[in-house]
């Protein structure tokens, strides 16, 4: 079984649901509030459990270079720890909600018009808080309960996504 750590229990449900379709495969979504919580508790599912991980964490940074240097720590720090237990940092740049602005299709449905190009732009670097504005939500959980099947699709599509499903499936 994988062990998949996020951040927040909004970002669970949307973990949750991009990977909603995968029926073969054995994953349980950890909620580690907090990124100074969600380190440690991963490193210790490799030491103890011995199970693959799956860490999902926000940059917080639009910062290229320091999003690559958060990389390569995390995945040093659970190398030390991971007792040739498999394991993948997926990291979205700078939030996870950057999903939906990668995703035409869906925000143009959600929002019900075409966004322009400097509030994609302004998503990209903001993505939360530009989604939040957008779609005057502040529970972003409500946000998800609009997700159909096609938008679904589309955000699985994402590299990051694709990433994730596919450490599952070859670690299950």
């Amino acid at each position: 079984m994988v062990h998949i750590y996020v951040d927040g229990e909004t970002d669970s449900r949307l973990v949750q649901l991009l990977l909603d379709d995968l029926r073969t495969v054995s994953y349980q979504i950890i909620v580690a509030n907090g990124r100074n919580a969600i380190r440690p508790r991963a490193r210790k599912a490799l030491l103890m459990k011995r199970v693959p991980v799956a860490l999902i964490v926000d940059a917080d940074t639009t910062d290229e270079h320091q999003a690559a240097m958060q990389q390569r720590e995390l995945d040093d720090y659970l190398a030390w720890g991971s007792n040739h237990s498999e394991y993948k940092v997926i990291q979205f740049i700078p939030e996870i909600e950057v999903l939906f602005f990668e995703a035409p299709k869906t925000l143009a449905l959600l929002t019900g018009r075409e966004i322009s190009a400097e509030m994609q732009a302004a998503g990209k670097a903001a993505p939360r808080k530009v989604l939040s504005t957008l779609l005057n939500i502040r529970d972003r959980a409500k946000l998800f309960s609009c997700l159909s099947q096609a938008n679904l699709e589309e955000l699985r599509a994402h590299p990051k996504i694709s990433e994730l499903r596919s450490f599952i499936h070859s670690a299950s």
